[in-house]
């Protein structure tokens, strides 16, 4: 008996073991694929945000043919875009699964924000005839506070599946209410579609940190053979990291659908002057007109300076920059950076005038050789404090999305 028992003792001691040793082996696993997926998709976005702003460009060129442009080049962009947002996708998954993601809240004009948003697919609703109307009630406020830049992900998303599947002449309509007695706004995107069966809605918003599967490619979602992607699985999960219960969906097969969500938008009956001041200057930029971006510079030269160790990287801002009149200087990695800045600011203190000579903004990107961007700012910083002179704006250019990247660029003025 005592042998036996001895034995048994010893089994139970390999077993658990065993178990451990499986655990770690399975944890050691999930934390390879997370950081391939992290590598493979920051990848792919630094040859894309190349590639769009060179297409954009060219499409935009008035020496180009209207075929070439209209056969040729539109079709690359659509297709480039769509590649973009698949990366883009990917990445919120990646952060939504490890609970990276990171919410900045702030006052903004929430009606701006959806004439942004018309702006961006009445191109695409033309394209098919369809009608697309935001309509927002008189007793939405003017400013609210909530997170801009995920909220118009979701609408995006929403917007962007109603158009798809849409027919050539149909609605695609939103509309922006507030809801009685509470600060919560209800947004509805409805649009006269190819409707969905109860057995498609019951797994449109499968959940990915969960389940094994995802919705990448299902021929079967909406009788679409794109599918709708990850994208509305996401958007369900943001609505709830924004303080909504979900997405909820109305579909009838041959009428259409309609997808609502509700969210607390911390309603604010009044605004301050720097809140307003911002709102204005991000429209500016949105639109990016030249008139309105000369302004910021003071002198008759306007000097950028591109920091990059990839040539087309450089070579894809410059295409852009040109077209405002800006001079546009390149450095191949932050140490090069640092020794321009310092250069020209000792040629403008030996001939006193700073005519074509001070740069006046700077894109960085994060990851070069000799020094990386973030060192490269922290060191611009330090020498134009200790010469007395304006700071110069530092604009990060990068690939990584994750709150701590944008948590150490703001460390060092970024």
């Amino acid at each position: 008996i005592i042998e036996n028992n001895s034995s048994l003792a010893v089994l139970l001691v390999i077993s658990e073991l065993t178990d451990k040793v499986e655990n770690t082996r399975l944890k050691e696993i999930d934390e390879f694929k997370d950081k391939l997926l992290a590598i493979v998709t920051h990848e792919l976005r630094t040859p894309l945000n190349c590639i769009i702003p060179l297409i954009s460009t060219a499409v935009e060129a008035e020496e180009v043919p209207e075929e070439i442009r209209n056969k040729t080049l539109r079709p690359c962009l659509s297709s480039s875009k769509l590649l973009q947002n698949l990366v883009n996708d990917i990445l919120d998954y990646y952060q939504i699964k490890n609970k990276k993601i990171r919410l900045v809240m702030e006052e903004f004009r929430l009606r701006i924000k959806l004439e942004e948003i018309h702006q961006l697919f009445e191109v695409q609703a033309n394209m098919k005839n369809i009608s697309l109307q935001i309509l927002v009630d008189e007793n939405v406020p003017e400013y609210v506070l909530s997170e801009p830049n995920r909220m118009t992900q979701i609408i995006n998303n929403l917007i962007s599946n109603a158009i798809k599947f849409t027919p050539p002449g149909g609605n695609v309509h939103v509309f922006v209410h507030k809801a009685k007695n509470s600060d919560t706004l209800q947004f509805e995107v409805q649009d006269n579609g190819p409707g969905m069966p109860e057995e498609v809605i019951q797994n449109l918003f499968e959940d990915v940190t969960s389940s094994g599967k995802t919705n990448f490619s299902n021929p079967d979602i909406r009788t679409n053979p794109t599918g709708m992607g990850i994208g509305m699985s996401i958007s369900n999960h943001l609505v709830q990291l924004l303080g909504g219960k979900g997405i909820k969906v109305e579909s009838e097969l041959g009428i259409g659908s309609r997808f609502s969500f509700e969210i607390p938008m911390f309603i604010q009956d009044y605004h301050n002057e720097e809140a307003s001041f911002i709102t204005s200057r991000r429209k500016e930029n949105l639109s990016f007109q030249v008139p309105a971006t000369r302004d910021h510079f003071r002198c008759s030269c306007q000097n950028v300076l591109i920091v990059d160790d990839n040539m087309y990287n450089i070579l894809s801002f410059k295409a852009q920059l040109t077209q405002y009149k800006l001079n546009v200087l390149k450095a191949f990695d932050g140490q090069e950076a640092v020794e321009l800045i310092e250069d020209l600011q000792n040629k403008v203190q030996s001939c006193g005038s700073d005519v074509c000579q001070r740069i006046k903004l700077i894109f960085m990107d994060y990851e070069m050789p000799r020094l990386n961007g973030l060192k490269a700012t922290s060191i611009i910083k330090e020498i134009t404090k200790r010469q007395n002179i304006p700071d110069i704006p530092i604009i990060l250019n990068t690939a990584h999305n994750d709150s701590e990247t944008k948590t150490e660029a703001s460390k060092v003025g970024i």
